[in-house]
């Protein structure tokens, strides 16, 4: 069975946006097709015996990213955070 994913604030790297999150978008474009994020946004319709589900897949870490000096606490950019 396929695994949906989505991108999540750790996989940005912090304002930097070094920790390959392009790398796991492009993976599920690769052979295999268990692994499938293939877009930041992105809908999925999954068919159950009787019924079906949209899912859909958004990444809301704009709403968490502010400038790298800002909130230290909630700030998923902030200096603190960054590895």
């Amino acid at each position: 069975k396929p695994w949906l994913g989505v991108l999540g604030n750790h996989d940005y790297g912090g304002y930097r946006f070094n920790a390959g999150w392009d790398q796991l978008i492009a993976y599920s474009w690769g052979p295999g097709g268990r692994w499938v994020m293939p877009a930041q946004y992105w809908r999925q319709v999954v068919h159950y015996p009787g019924f079906s589900v949209d899912y859909f897949f958004l990444d809301t870490n704009v709403y968490s990213a502010q400038a790298p000096g800002a909130d230290s606490e909630h700030n998923i950019c902030s200096d603190v955070h960054v590895t």
